[in-house]
């Protein structure tokens, strides 16, 4: 029972895999049009190829209206038939008979049948856009297919029976002067199944010359009639008024005077576009001749002709070995177009056995030229490449063995020393974009998202954030997220890193730096030139004191206030010590001096007196040194200096100019002529009318430490004693006293580095311009002032006894020995 049991299994298994082969036979025998004329088609859908959009069922209600493949201007679109291409005017050679058909390729192209019944292409009028429901404007409806071709699966062969020669001069007209018709084609020939293939077929008028080109079997002289047309561009422009419906001149126009703008056009017309010469057969059978092509006449002034002329590659079809007849030819307007390949047809295109050709290849002046990855070289010449998608390989089309199919594989074409090519198959200039791994072309100001070093190019690495760790989406960083497009904008990638170049850049915690002047700091590119990076507290959520989150965390904090860069140093610490020290060897110099020249002249206790004071002037008014107040103390010690010089060195008349010096000094440091702009001795004089100067060394240290919170914030003015002040800037205010501006805005708390709930947010300045050391500087220039008064009245003193005992000397009796 088993056994059987397996046996029966095993049946039913060979029946299911039989049934998927079958499928996939049945799959693959679907009719699939990808060619006309050369031209490559693709479904809107994406699918190489044109199919029907829902085999079985009525495709009316779900429309594949496919474009070629790349989509390109309209005159590319066109194909071009001259009227005389299937019943040749009196007068004329027989014409190339391969010329009057409309070649298909595909696969599985046996259903397309010569049955009328069974409907695979037919023509609808330009104004028409649904090929279900538009009439074929043949009176059989369909076009039927070359039984040369019947039984070939790849080609298929359709000969056009609009000729409007068997017509009437009236119907003939109508069909000529129309904007052409759109090109249907059912692939399975059911019922609605027909699609759009953006394809226009036109008539026009043939020529075989254009004035100095003109072909060595043209029949010149040949009259216009309902039967005969002139082949000369210049004969057919030299024509007077074409009536086109009888008269003396009917024919293929319809005009109706000179003024018709269809006639000026006409007259215009001089260059014959896409005619060839007769050829020879020679690489299959020498002896076979191969009749002329026509053309069609074009305006020289707005159009231009893209065929085998204009474009001399020749290319030997590899498989067949069929000559290369040329182009056929098609107008493209010079002012927005241009023509990238002149396209090649070889003899007998229409028969299974032999190479369909290429067609003609227009584009637009801002857009690259189209090209096959089968051959590069014959679409983009020997020095352009064929940019194609490369992103994702399981797109590309296949062939029946599975590997890609070259000729189906599409790009454009480009110049590797002027553009690039990106995976997506977009040719870029590499001046202004780039191309990511993962989202393709954006412009190089936008650095590429990544997961990891292998998503950038070269000289890149990935730049991720590591402290704190990314918080995980699930969401893998691949180019697989902008599939099949492989576009995407670089804000919508779920990517936690960025691509730098590490030529000139450093990852700073998923930060890109310039690596020559920038230092990373946490997560924040630092400039070395004005900027500090230091550790800091951060507050934990913003306004919420209650909230203990990241509590005395260290943070390294980029800071540029609180940045000592060299001119705040120079100012705030080499400037005071050298004063110090300039201070201190002159006091030295001083004594010397002194001492040397009054080496046997002893000084009185008044001279100690003012010795004594000077010395302690200048040790209590040093420390002004080290505040934007060191001019005080420069004059202190100089007054100092001075004084000490007048009392040891026994210079009677330095005691005197000593008195003067030290009422200056005393002046200085109270200025008691505030506001009389002769005698005052401010420190700062005001800047307006309504500013604020320095009157006294007291004054000015209190107005050094104006707080900018007690100050108005609305432009208001605000009043400290009764002098006005006025907040307008961090650098501006108060006229630029403030202590922190003299040392360009160093000293003054930078607030991204502390954390309201431990710094207290009153202390906003701190060092040499700190509230506790302008309290110091109160109390010793306090003690200074008291010292200065009193060394003045002892230099007094000292002068007054000098004077007292210099009359007692004079008025003594000379002793008598």
């Amino acid at each position: 029972g088993v056994s059987v049991r397996i046996s029966g299994l095993i049946v039913v298994m060979i029946l299911l895999l039989a049934i998927a082969v079958l499928s996939s036979w049945a799959v693959d025998a679907q009719p699939i049009i990808t060619r006309i004329e050369g031209m490559a088609l693709q479904g809107q859908d994406g699918q190489v190829g044109l199919r029907d959009p829902a085999p079985g069922t009525n495709a009316a209600a779900t429309p594949n209206l496919p474009t070629p493949t790349p989509a390109l201007p309209l005159s590319m679109r066109t194909i071009y038939r001259p009227f005389t291409s299937t019943n040749p005017v009196a007068g004329l050679t027989v014409v190339d008979t391969t010329y009057a058909t409309l070649v298909i390729e595909g696969n599985a192209l046996q259903s397309l049948s010569d049955n009328l019944a069974q409907e695979n292409l037919k023509l609808i009028n330009y104004g028409a856009t649904d090929c279900n429901t538009g009439a074929a404007i043949t009176s059989a409806g369909a076009i039927p297919r070359n039984t040369a071709t019947a039984n070939s699966a790849q080609r298929a062969a359709f000969t056009m029976p609009v000729n409007p020669q068997t017509t009437t001069p009236a119907v003939r007209v109508a069909l000529l002067e129309t904007e052409g018709y759109w090109i249907c084609v059912n692939p399975t020939g059911a019922a609605g199944a027909w699609i759009h293939t953006n394809l226009l077929y036109m008539l026009v008028v043939p020529c075989d010359c254009d004035g100095a080109n003109c072909s060595t079997t043209h029949t010149a002289g040949i009259a216009l009639s309902t039967t005969s047309v002139p082949t000369s561009c210049a004969e057919q422009a030299a024509l007077g008024v074409v009536t086109g419906t009888g008269g003396a001149n009917p024919g293929p126009w319809s005009e109706t005077s000179v003024n018709d703008p269809k006639f000026r056009e006409r007259v215009r017309r001089t260059v014959c576009c896409g005619w060839r010469d007769t050829i020879q057969d020679e690489q299959n059978n020498p002896a076979i001749t191969v009749p002329k092509r026509f053309g069609f006449c074009i305006n020289p002034e707005i159009s231009s002709c893209c065929d085998s002329r204009s474009d001399t590659r020749q290319f030997t079809h590899p498989t067949h070995s069929a000559a290369n007849i040329g182009g056929t030819g098609k107008p493209f307007s010079p002012f927005r177009e241009k023509c990238c390949f002149g396209g090649d047809q070889f003899v007998g295109a229409s028969l299974p056995d032999r190479g369909p050709g290429t067609a003609v290849v227009i584009s637009y002046l801002g857009d690259s030229c189209p090209c096959q990855a089968d051959n590069v070289e014959r679409w983009c010449g020997q020095t352009n490449l064929c940019c194609t998608q490369s992103k994702y390989p399981e797109l590309l089309p296949k062939d029946q063995a599975g590997n890609p199919d070259l000729q189906f594989i599409r790009g454009r074409c480009y110049d590797p020393n002027e553009h690039k090519c990106c995976n997506t198959g977009e040719v870029y200039d590499a001046g202004a974009q780039q191309c990511c791994p993962i989202n393709g072309l954006q412009s190089v100001n936008v650095p590429c998202p990544c997961g990891a070093n292998t998503d950038c190019g070269p000289f890149q690495t990935c730049c991720v954030q590591t402290m704190p760790p990314p918080i995980a989406t699930g969401v893998q960083c691949s180019s697989y997220l902008n599939y099949p497009s492989g576009q995407g904008l670089p804000r919508e990638q779920a990517c936690p890193g960025q691509c730098i170049d590490t030529r000139y850049q450093i990852c700073c915690n998923g930060v890109a730096c310039i690596d020559n002047f920038e230092t990373c700091c946490n997560a924040t590119c630092c400039n070395k030139f004005n900027e500090y990076c230091t550790m800091g507290l951060r507050e934990g959520a913003v306004n919420q004191f209650f909230n203990s989150r990241d509590l005395r965390v260290p943070f390294e904090v980029c800071t540029s206030i609180e940045a000592l860069t060299p001119e705040r140093a120079v100012t705030a610490y080499l400037l005071p010590i050298a004063l110090l020290v300039a201070t201190y060897l002159g006091l030295a110099a001083t004594l010397f001096f002194a001492k040397r020249i009054n080496t046997f002249n002893p000084i009185s206790a008044y001279e100690k007196l003012v010795y004594a004071l000077a010395i302690a002037a200048v040790i209590f008014g040093w420390p002004l040194f080290f505040s934007p107040l060191y001019k005080y103390g420069l004059v202190i010690a100089f007054g100092a200096f001075f004084a000490i010089l007048a009392a040891l060195s026994g210079i009677r008349p330095l005691m005197l100019a000593a008195i003067f010096v030290q009422g200056l000094v005393l002046l200085y440091l109270f200025d008691p002529f505030y506001g009389n702009e002769l005698l005052t001795f401010s420190y700062h004089r005001a800047t307006r009318p309504d500013g604020v100067g320095f009157n006294g060394v007291l004054h000015s240290i209190r107005q050094m430490w104006d707080d900018p919170e007690r100050l108005s914030q609305n432009g208001d003015a605000s009043f400290f004693g009764t002098f006005p002040f006025q907040y307008q800037n961090p650098w501006g205010r108060n006229n630029g006293f403030r202590c922190s501006d003299f040392y360009f805005g160093f000293f003054t708390r930078d607030r991204m580095t502390e954390d309201p709930r431990v710094d207290n947010p009153a202390k906003f300045e701190f060092g040499l311009c700190s509230r506790g050391w302008f309290t110091t500087l109160l109390v010793l220039t306090s003690i200074e002032i008291i010292i200065a008064i009193l060394l003045f009245v002892a230099i007094l003193i000292a002068q007054v006894k000098n004077v007292l005992v210099k009359k007692a000397v004079g008025q003594a009796p000379i002793p008598y020995y």
